[in-house]
């Protein structure tokens, strides 16, 4: 199990003005006789790294939240053997799955010596740690090389887009010039101090600071289209008509040109400049709605021209959110992030291309602008195409190539975006190739979304196309794109589900040859976790801790072999409510089995598979496949008309049964301990009748969104705290009573005769036949002993014996032979010889095993 996570403690901040500075030793250290200390959240690879050519090929990262005092080793540890970032990604850690920061780095290479960083930072609580070059000869320089640690406050994570978190980098650069600047990019990973220079690691914490702070609009990114931004100095301007675009469908301007006599606000009349002033005639309508305010010398020249020119040397236009926070009544848009934004749409234009016979297309990536129920608003052409406005087949649209609005836009039965202008008198197709299309085995495949609940991929055939030459097109690109074909050896499809996926998404991750479908968890609705914590102690009784542990195992990690979950017990003792709950966390990712092997098992796919009535209770087959499920890494799966595939196995199984006897087992298999037992066998008990509820299932499902993300979260982190390799699953079930009977009563006739037929062999026998009448010879054997004291016993003897003692396995006697050397009790080989005396198999066990203290009479011939 490769889990690593601190528990987190929350711990008042000290505001105190006066900075210490603590340094990590072998012993801890307190500051002026007391724990100062502050939250840090990092992303850490999910393995370790002892080079930096070995962390280049980590991508892999989750999140781990550290108390500075109390977590200090473990930090210490993380920052000296995995990479690091305290930007979250969702997904494996790139520009595009970036979703947000919980502090930043900064990355010094030289032209600050590390003292001069601890005076520079003192203020803040900072964590500074020397790098794998630090006075280490580099570029014919040798200096202090070090990273510099700035945690935000806790909380959700902040600035969540690609152009915000660049702008925090940008506002740091431009104070702390020294840094690198490479380390802006939102997929950005720090490589930890690793040994092979031979530099020196040190490491300082300050824990008597404040968090660092940095104010959204002071990081307002300029809108993503070279096109629509204006650089100081080249004094560029845009086109006329951009602003025309802004004007007629940003609702905020519109607002301001209306409220204009009765006076805009200050910081919205500022909103509206710092938006305006980027379009060519921007200026100028900037005084024609600030000359309207009739508030005695609120307007002048002057004055609006030098907000302008702050506006414009500013990092960019304020966005929705911001203009929201200061008080405009509107709403926030998905799409654009800030008014100017508006005029994106003029980008298409550069980049229309054009089909192989000169047919022109609309790429996929660009956005339009549609209109829905008489508001307009931006869309992607991929969101458009996965999920369109409910009840719209064809939505009106501005034309991005000529600005009329009386196009339309619609998905057609292929599958594809067509807009339809009838000003142009053209019809603008899709790109033949969707950013979601891949090649597998020679064929082509997309993945196919629909809203928030399926995911899957599709084999592309021509007729899934507009045309031939469409799927021509498609198939040459794909097939000779290295970064959308896999391989056939070993291709994966992976579904993992996390609490920290924000929707359902998927990725081609082509490096690892694996489609990767990424599943949610179901939302917070009810905030109670008393009523689930009740329901858990009313049905598991003491051992509610285990399965509160194997539920938040489940929810937060994948691939980790959990043990199997047996329920029994009345009918309305809750466990089928139970499997349902845990279903309901990755509702995708449940699934209902039989509990028997199969050719066909689509089932394979998913995370949890809850076994009702347990039909195969009897069979042996079931009881071999769970074993197998549990205890394999990769799984192939077989679906009908689908090519075989392999998985990682991320498998859990829960079984409910009124049976009382809930599954197959084998009594020899009987566990001895708590770390190699895989099945949690437990008889629910039962519920009076006067407190049976038909709604408990909904009730828990209401409740349980919050639960997984408290409860279950802290219970995960104390795991991952205390985690230990001494268990063969991922956590060590409880053996408990019911299981050991089980267990006992498993045992088969044959299996409980062969234990009585052991104690012949060993200690031998000398009885009356009960069935051969007063004139029968008695039942009697005695083991061969040699002059080394061993025991022998040839295998006629065995089969005389089991015939003489009538057991009713009689008629095929080898089957106790094979039971007596499964419990080593007999040798495997039947080849001993003695002085020409053939001597049989080996007896292993000793007579003094059946010795009795309360009994003196000799173990031979009791």
């Amino acid at each position: 199990m490769n889990i690593n996570s601190d528990e987190l403690t929350t711990v008042s901040q000290d505001n105190s003005d006066e900075a210490g500075i603590l340094e990590i030793a072998e012993v801890g250290n307190k500051v002026g006789g007391q724990c100062a200390s502050f939250s840090l959240t990092l992303s850490v690879s999910m393995v370790e790294v002892r080079s930096k050519s070995a962390g280049e090929k980590v991508v892999d990262f989750q999140v781990e939240e550290f108390d500075a005092e109390r977590g200090r080793e473990r930090i210490e540890t993380v920052l000296r053997s995995r990479n690091y970032s305290t930007n979250v990604w969702h997904g494996t850690c790139s520009n595009q799955n970036y979703q947000g920061m919980r502090g930043v780095i900064l990355d010094f290479d030289s032209g600050m010596a590390i003292e001069e960083a601890r005076k520079a930072f003192a203020e803040y609580n900072h964590i500074i740690h020397t790098s794998s070059s630090h006075q280490v000869l580099k570029n014919e320089m040798m200096a202090d090389r070090f990273r510099v640690i700035l945690p935000f406050a806790p909380g959700e994570v902040r600035f969540a887009s690609q152009s915000e978190a660049r702008g925090v980098y940008r506002r740091l650069l431009n104070t702390y010039s020294q840094a690198d600047p490479s380390c802006k990019e939102p997929g950005r990973k720090y490589f930890p101090h690793s040994a092979e220079k031979g530099a020196p690691f040190e490491c300082f914490v300050n824990s008597t600071g404040r968090y660092i702070e940095i104010e959204p609009e002071a990081v307002d990114d300029p809108v993503e289209c070279d096109t629509l931004f204006v650089a100081r100095g080249s004094h560029e301007l845009h086109p006329q008509r951009e602003l025309e675009r802004m004007l007629k469908f940003d609702p905020f301007v519109k607002w301001c040109i209306e409220r204009a006599q009765e006076g805009i606000p200050e910081p919205l009349w500022y909103a509206m400049i710092s938006n305006l002033c980027r379009f060519e005639g921007g200026a100028e309508v900037i005084h024609e709605i600030s000359a309207r305010d009739q508030t005695p010398g609120r307007y002048s020249v002057s004055g609006t021209d030098w907000k302008i020119e702050h506006a414009l040397d500013a990092s960019g236009p304020l966005t929705y959110e911001k203009i929201v926070r200061d008080g405009w009544p509107g709403g926030v848009p998905l799409k654009p992030r800030s008014p100017a934004g508006w005029g994106v749409i003029g980008k298409i234009r550069d980049r229309l291309g054009y089909g192989e016979k000169g047919e022109k297309r609309l790429f996929a990536q660009d956005e339009v602008i549609i209109g829905i129920d008489g508001q307009w608003r931006i869309t992607e052409v991929r969101e458009f195409r996965h999920d369109p406005p409910a009840g719209h087949s064809k939505v009106p649209a501005v034309c991005p190539f000529c600005d009329h609005d009386t196009a339309s836009l619609i998905a057609d039965s292929f599958g594809f975006v067509q807009l339809d202008c009838p000003e142009c008198k053209q019809v603008y197709h899709e790109y033949a190739v969707h950013p979601e299309m891949f090649s597998y085995q020679g064929e082509l495949y997309r993945v196919e979304m629909r809203s928030d609940k399926f995911v899957s991929m599709e084999c592309l055939k021509s007729d899934h196309f507009r045309n031939k030459d469409d799927y021509d097109y498609a198939k040459k690109k794909l097939l000779t794109d290295p970064k959308r074909r896999f391989l056939d050896d070993d291709f994966q499809i992976r579904r993992v589900g996390s609490v920290d996926f924000p929707c359902l998404d998927y990725e081609l991750r082509v490096e690892d040859n694996a489609l990767v479908f990424k599943y949610p968890a179901l939302p917070i609705d009810v905030a109670d976790n008393d009523f689930v914590d009740a329901f858990l102690g009313g049905m598991f009784g003491s051992y509610s801790g285990f399965i509160k542990d194997w539920m938040a195992m489940y929810c937060f990690t994948n691939y980790v072999t959990l043990p199997v979950i047996v329920l029994t017990g009345s009918r309305g003792c809750g466990k089928g409510t139970f499997a349902d709950m845990v279903g309901n966390i990755f509702p995708a990712l449940a699934g209902q089995w039989d509990g028997d092997s199969s050719h066909f098992n689509e089932h394979y796919r998913k995370k949890l598979l809850f076994v009702d009535e347990n039909p195969n209770a009897e069979k042996p087959t079931q009881y071999v496949e769970i074993k197998k499920l549990t205890g394999n890494k990769k799984i192939k799966i077989n679906e009908k008309y689908r090519p075989e595939y392999y998985a990682p196995n991320n498998i859990n199984v829960i079984i409910a049964t009124n049976d009382p006897r809930p599954m197959f087992l084998k009594s020899q298999e009987q566990p001895e301990s708590e770390n190699v037992n895989n099945f949690f066998i437990y008889r629910c008990p039962d519920v009076a009748s006067t407190k049976i509820n038909n709604q408990l299932g909904e009730m828990l499902q209401q409740r349980l969104g919050n639960y997984v993300r408290t409860e279950l979260k802290d219970r995960f982190r104390r795991l991952s705290a205390v985690q230990t390799s001494n268990n063969r699953y991922g956590l060590s079930a409880p053996i408990t009573p019911f299981s050991k009977d089980l267990f006992v009563s498993s045992k088969t006739t044959v299996e409980m005769e062969a234990e009585e037929l052991a104690r012949y062999l060993v200690c031998g026998i000398y009885e009356s036949d009960p069935y051969g009448g007063s004139n029968s010879e008695p039942i009697q054997f005695k083991p061969y002993e040699t002059k080394d004291g061993e025991l022998y016993v040839q295998g006629k003897e065995i089969r005389d014996l089991v015939g003489r003692l009538r057991f009713k396995g009689s008629s095929n006697y080898k089957a106790y032979i094979t039971i007596l050397q499964e419990a080593g009790i007999l040798s495997i080989d039947c080849d001993f010889r003695q002085n020409r005396r053939w001597l049989g198999y080996r007896i292993l066990r000793e007579p003094k095993f059946y010795d009795d203290p309360d009994d003196p009479t000799p173990t031979l011939f009791k």
